[in-house]
């Protein structure tokens, strides 16, 4: 049974609906966030979502949000196709490389 879930991609546009039925569940979340700051543009944002600032791109901050956890919800999109980092493929690898080990 997930009891504790990993979330990357909590600002984005789709979060919400995914949050919030996790948190009716009982399923704490553990957030990786790389702006903090958008955080506090969401109207209502829940105070239980427990926030690790990081990126998908730094090892080390990944690691941190993904230790001890049952799941993981990525929650991903990239905004400019050229750009160097891709967190839906790029960052997905990350994952996966992490897990692996």
């Amino acid at each position: 049974m997930i009891q504790k879930i990993a979330f990357i991609g909590v600002t984005g546009n789709l979060a919400p609906f995914a949050y919030k039925e996790l948190i009716k569940k009982g399923i704490h979340i553990k957030a990786l966030v790389r702006d903090v700051s958008k955080i506090d543009r969401i109207a209502d944002f829940p105070t239980e979502i427990e926030i690790h600032v990081g990126d998908l791109a730094n090892m080390n901050s990944l690691r941190e949000v993904l230790k001890d956890v049952d799941a993981i919800y990525l929650n991903l999109s990239t905004i400019d196709p050229k750009a160097a980092f891709q967190p839906e493929i790029d960052g997905v690898k990350n994952v996966i490389k992490l897990l692996r080990r």
